[in-house]
């Protein structure tokens, strides 16, 4: 596992393996990572290529977000449980994951100014 730093330094980076194994490389999407916990100040991030992961952004794709509820894994997001609507963002891919800061920051920002457009509205009712 890499450790980095906030401004992205490198901290603690795993042994390599001897040959034939390939020495070890810090993923690419190590800046979006990075971005996600400058604007959210989250506890981690979890990548995921998984099939299914892949097929939800397909389901529409003219959807910038998958939107779901009722299902048992949304009680482990703090803040949201059951019968609440988790929103995904979906963002399109590059060639290249660095290029795709960009995109995620909008998409983070359009989350955090719709959760807290909700929170208004929970304080007002």
């Amino acid at each position: 596992m890499y450790v980095l730093s906030p401004n992205g330094s490198l901290l603690f980076e795993p042994l390599a393996k001897p040959w034939p194994n390939k020495p070890p490389k810090c993923s690419d999407c190590g800046p979006l990572f990075l971005k996600a916990y400058e604007m959210c100040n989250v506890g981690a991030v979890i990548h995921s290529h998984e099939m299914e992961s892949c097929l939800a952004t397909m389901i529409n794709p003219s959807l910038k977000e998958f939107r779901i509820s009722h299902m048992e894994m949304i009680k482990g997001i703090q803040g949201h449980g059951y019968y609440d609507e988790l929103v995904v963002p979906i963002i399109e891919n590059t060639a290249h994951e660095r290029e795709l800061t960009q995109s995620l920051a909008e998409a983070v920002r359009l989350i955090l100014s719709l959760f807290r457009h909700m929170l208004l509205l929970s304080e007002r009712n």
